[in-house]
């Protein structure tokens, strides 16, 4: 089982996927890297696809010394592997998708933009990788 993870400052978006389908799905947001930590034990995370947050020239950002702190934080508290993904312009087509899901009251039910933004790279992580 694989978790796509979109990381922010304030909200972390979650999908989940497994190798097999190599389907993702938008899974929820969390808060904080305990409860990142607490979803990689409570579903058998096997490995994690984190979104890195480059600029469109592929530097990283302002918020770099914050996603860096984050990254070596996670993988003092876990064991599995971690994999880093561009993430350009996955929240904006995370918010693109959601707006075609028709009106206002089709979309209260539909995925956060950040769980969907984490869909989105773990879909490109499946997409530049060989099923095992």
């Amino acid at each position: 089982m694989y978790l796509g993870v979109d990381w922010g400052a304030k909200k972390i978006g979650l999908a989940v996927g497994d190798d097999f389908t190599r389907v993702a799905v938008p899974f929820k947001v969390v808060k904080n890297l305990d409860e990142v930590v607490a979803v990689v034990k409570k579903e058998a995370i096997d490995k994690l696809v984190i979104g890195n947050p480059l600029s469109l020239s592929g530097k990283r950002g302002g918020e770099a010394k914050y996603f860096t702190d984050f990254l070596t934080a996670l993988k003092k508290k876990i064991k599995q592997p971690v994999e880093l993904v561009d993430e350009r312009l996955t929240s904006k087509l995370a918010d693109r998708l959601r707006q075609t899901a028709g009106s206002a009251r089709a979309r209260k039910g539909a995925a956060d933009q950040d769980a969907v933004a984490a869909m989105l790279i773990l879909e490109a992580y499946f997409n530049t990788t060989k099923s095992k």
